[in-house]
């Protein structure tokens, strides 16, 4: 253990030496409701980067319908404390992130393509210069909710990416 301390001192040290400020971020999630008032300057204390997961449920709750409140507040709060914003994923397949109205679709995946990339086109466009970072995707090995195979899987992690770098 003491020899774990002192190599972890050193590597600090140089690293230090370098950089004044460590070129790491250290974040806490906001996950899907608003922080509240009091607690927004300890988060800002403790942590340099907030991670707000944009969440497709979330921001597009109908096909017709978009919801831009809750991250456009917890964007702000933010910004108000000096925090660095790591924006998603993007495209995640499991039941927290994916929108019902998606479950109850024609099942087609040209509409689920097209669907994802108006919602990632969208969320990249509103965001711009507010996000320091996109996470573009999570958890695409996985089967998730819907009877994707996995070139289809790989196509909507190309979409989130490829939306995301063209939008700038």
């Amino acid at each position: 253990r003491a020899l774990g301390d002192e190599y972890a001192q050193q590597v600090l040290a140089v690293r230090h030496k370098d950089n004044a400020r460590l070129p790491t971020l250290l974040g806490g999630t906001l996950g899907y409701a608003l922080m509240p008032s009091d607690a927004a300057p300890m988060f800002g204390a403790a942590f340099d980067t907030a991670l707000s997961p944009l969440a497709w449920r979330q921001v597009q709750p109908a096909e017709d319908q978009w919801q831009w409140t809750l991250y456009d507040k917890q964007l702000q709060q933010c910004a108000q404390h000096g925090l660095r914003v790591i924006g998603g994923p993007l495209c995640q397949l499991d039941a927290e992130f994916l929108p019902d109205w998606v479950h109850a679709s024609d099942g087609s995946f040209d509409m689920l393509l097209r669907s994802f990339r108006q919602y990632v086109a969208a969320v990249v466009q509103r965001y711009r210069g507010q996000v320091h970072l996109w996470h573009c995707a999570a958890r695409m090995n996985r089967a998730g909710e819907l009877p994707l195979d996995d070139e289809e899987r790989v196509r909507l992690t190309v979409c989130a990416i490829s939306s995301r770098t063209s939008s700038r």
